[in-house]
C-alpha cells in the first residue's frame, strides 16, 4: 500500500510536469503574446489536476477552514507579514504595465496559485501526511517531501533561464513551500496558502516580469537565509503536540467519509 501510495504521488507530479512542457512546446507554435500563452497553459493545468485529482487520485481538499479568524491570522502572521513586504516593494518599484495588462498578471498568478496548490499542498501533502501518520515525526517529513518537490519542478525553468537564477528560484520555492504546508496544515483551508501563493506570483510578476522566475540580483545566501527562517517558522508551529492536533484534524475527517467541510 505504502509503495502503491507514494508511485501515485511521484506519478501525479511527474505527469503534471510532462503535461507543463508538453503545452508549452504546443502553444509556442502558435506564436500567441506571451501572457496569453501562460493564461491559456495555466486554465489547461487547473482543468489537468482537477480532472486527476477527481477520477484518478481522489485526493481530500479542505476548503473551509475548522479555526477561528483570530487562529488563522495567528498562525499566517509571518507570511502575512512576507506577503505584504512583497506587494508594497511591488507597487513602490518603478512598473509600467497597463491596467487591462495588470488585471490579466492577477488572472494568472490565480490560477498559478490554484493548480500549483492543489497539486502540492491538496493532494501531494495530503496523501503524504496520510502515509507517514505512523511514522515520528512524520507531518514534518510530509511537509518537507511535499516542500522539495514542489521546488525542484521549478527546475524546469532551466529551459528558459540560467542555473544560477533557477537554483536562487528553487531554494526560495523551497522555503515558501514549507509556509505553505503549515497555513494549510494549521488552517484545513486551502484557501490560505492558494491567496498568498496568488499574492507572491502577481506582486513578483509586477517586479520581474513573466520570464524571470527569480530576482537575478538576489544571492544565492540570502535564498538559504529564507530557508532557514522559514523551517524555524514551521518548526515553531509544528511543534508534537501540534503534529498530533494535525493529524487528529485531518485523518478524523477522511477516515470517517464525512462530507461538508472536506471535498
Amino acid at each position: 500500500m505504502a509503495k502503491r501510495r507514494y508511485g501515485q504521488i511521484l506519478g501525479v507530479w511527474l505527469g503534471s510536469l510532462l503535461a507543463i512542457y508538453l503545452m508549452g512546446s504546443v502553444s509556442a507554435r502558435f506564436h500567441l503574446p506571451e501572457l496569453t500563452r501562460e493564461l491559456l497553459i495555466e486554465v489547461f493545468m487547473v482543468i489537468f489536476i482537477v480532472g486527476v485529482n477527481r477520477y484518478g487520485v481522489h485526493g481530500h481538499l479542505y476548503w473551509r477552514p475548522d479555526v477561528s479568524v483570530r487562529e488563522q491570522l495567528r498562525v499566517n502572521t509571518f507570511p502575512l507579514f512576507i506577503i505584504g513586504l512583497g506587494l508594497l516593494t511591488s507597487w513602490v518599484a518603478p512598473w509600467s504595465a497597463r491596467t487591462g495588462y495588470a488585471i490579466g498578471l492577477a488572472a494568472l498568478a490565480g490560477l498559478v496559485a490554484v493548480f500549483e496548490e492543489t497539486l502540492f499542498r491538496g493532494i501531494i501533502l495530503g496523501s503524504l501526511l496520510t502515509g507517514l501518520s505512523q511514522q515520528r515525526h512524520g507531518v514534518l517529513w510530509a511537509v518537507g517531501l511535499s516542500s522539495l518537490l514542489f521546488s525542484l519542478s521549478h527546475a524546469i525553468n532551466l529551459t528558459h533561464q540560467s542555473a544560477a537564477v533557477t537554483a536562487v528560484q528553487v531554494l526560495g520555492t523551497f522555503a515558501m513551500g514549507l509556509l505553505l504546508a503549515v497555513s494549510y496544515l494549521q488552517t484545513r483551508s486551502l484557501i490560505w496558502p492558494m491567496a498568498f501563493h496568488a499574492l507572491f506570483d502577481f506582486s513578483g510578476f509586477l517586479r520581474l516580469g513573466l520570464t524571470t522566475g527569480a530576482n537575478p540580483q538576489t544571492p544565492l545566501a540570502v535564498e538559504l537565509v529564507s530557508v532557514g527562517v522559514a523551517g524555524c517558522w514551521a518548526l515553531c508551529l509544528l511543534r508534537p503536540n501540534q503534529q498530533r492536533r494535525v493529524l487528529a484534524r485531518f485523518m478524523t475527517e477522511k477516515n470517517t467519509q464525512t462530507t461538508g467541510k472536506g471535498v
